[in-house]
């Protein structure tokens, strides 16, 4: 792709272009070279942030929570009638 423009412009297309997963060779071996390194940059965020999205996600099995159920269980225990 030839793209003519600001600076400015030239870095919108490229982050629209990364937004959008698109598979684009630009013209401009400097502005092609950018564009893998940003969308490769974009790539480990995404990959960091779906692990910690997957670890947030995971229940946690503590000796703390093991206690609170049995606390839960006493509780009970006194009120049964």
């Amino acid at each position: 792709m030839k793209l003519t423009g600001t600076k400015a412009f030239k870095q919108q297309v490229i982050d629209v272009a990364i937004a959008k997963n698109l598979n684009i060779v630009f013209d401009s071996p400097k502005l092609q070279q950018m564009f893998i390194e940003q969308k490769s940059a974009h790539e480990q965020k995404q990959v960091t942030e779906n692990k910690q999205d997957n670890i947030a996600d995971k229940p946690v099995h503590s000796n703390e929570q093991q206690q609170n159920r049995g606390l839960d269980k006493e509780v009970e225990d006194d009120f049964i009638l």
